[in-house]
């Protein structure tokens, strides 16, 4: 029977995601590619396969006798230096492509972001024509853009590709968004930026995990997915200040009421990106353009593709998602 590699099994949604495929009716031999070993995929009898993206040896190794990849491993952050973006986003990618062409590895489903079509204005209900960014607030956000598209320009008659591009992960367990928003609120840090009016599109990471099953499914029995890139969401976005105020009550916390203008924060990210390029070693500045921009303007996207082409269909609702996360929410600050 053939396998199955997913890079970077061990985190968030590569374990989520892993959990799905363990449980489908399909279920096929699991291999993880990380740059650890986890006791959660030990115990669900996942082999774990330590080593880096770019280790193009050991990586071919681990895919040998596969017949599909979920390529979910990345460098994420909003801050750090280009050449790591590139190094693991871009050129890791490119090894993961190139181990499908030589191995005839029939799927790859690429998790990508929504970033890869970031905007210094709002964008409300876009589809997946809207073109590429072009500039590079974001080091991330330009490396995935530069995968992306090499994803989905290797289609061969023997390898079948598509992006996902689901909008912030979150949910309990959640080691990236909720902490972030938890640990400053709990100092007292944490500021409005803008008007609060602006809406987003969220992702319950149930929800995101299954997308990939949809797609990897879809991969056999949709011509029309090969080769695109698909935006997933809850489906109806939020008000980005609301939920996080909602995240911030569960947890215990007082709500934010102090607020800092948009100019304001800009100009304020400007100088800490200056005075962090300068002197690296005072590591990540709080605050950057490009998170000025997702925490201000709105970024919601049409989800009419995936539900169509992949036939998916948002299951857990926001609302329940919230429910499920509170008690997490509270032990997380209790403990932070």
């Amino acid at each position: 029977m053939k396998k199955i590699l997913v890079t970077g099994g061990g985190g968030f949604l590569g374990q989520r995601i892993i959990q799905l495929l363990k449980a489908s009716a399909e279920s096929v031999p699991i291999i993880n590619y990380s740059r650890s070993r986890y006791s959660e995929l030990d115990k669900m009898g996942v082999e774990s396969i330590p080593g880096d993206l770019t280790d193009y040896q050991k990586l071919s190794k681990a895919a040998q006798d596969c017949q599909a990849i979920f390529h979910v491993a990345a460098k994420a952050g909003i801050w750090g230096n280009y050449k790591e973006y590139y190094r693991i986003n871009y050129q890791g990618t490119l090894n993961v492509l190139r181990i499908c062409n030589e191995l005839k590895i029939e799927k790859l489903i690429y998790t990508s972001t929504p970033s890869v079509v970031h905007s210094q204005e709002s964008l409300t209900g876009v589809n997946e024509n809207i073109p590429y960014c072009t500039h590079r607030y974001s080091n991330y956000a330009y490396s995935k853009m530069l995968a992306e598209r090499a994803v989905l320009n290797n289609n061969q008659s023997h390898v079948k590709t598509i992006a996902l591009r689901p909008h912030l992960i979150w949910g309990p367990g959640d080691p990236h968004l909720l902490p972030r928003v938890l640990d400053r609120a709990k100092k007292g840090k944490l500021l409005r930026i803008g008007d609060g009016n602006n809406l987003v599109d969220i992702t319950y990471i149930d929800n995101a995990a299954q997308a990939h099953i949809d797609a990897y499914r879809a991969l056999e029995s949709n011509p029309n997915c090969i080769g695109k890139a698909y935006f997933i969401s809850q489906g109806t976005p939020v008000s980005l200040w609301s939920f996080i105020n909602e995240i911030i009550e569960l947890a215990g916390l007082t709500k934010i009421t102090r607020s800092i203008s948009s100019t304001q924060a800009y100009y304020l990210a400007t100088l800490m990106e200056f005075i962090h390029s300068i002197f690296p070693f005072l590591g990540e500045p709080k605050l950057t353009r490009f998170s000025v921009h997702q925490l201000n303007y709105s970024h919601w996207f049409s989800i009419e593709a995936a539900r169509k082409d992949l036939r998916y269909n948002p299951t857990i609702s926001t609302t329940e998602g919230l429910t499920k996360i509170a008690e997490w929410a509270r032990n997380y600050v209790k403990s932070a």
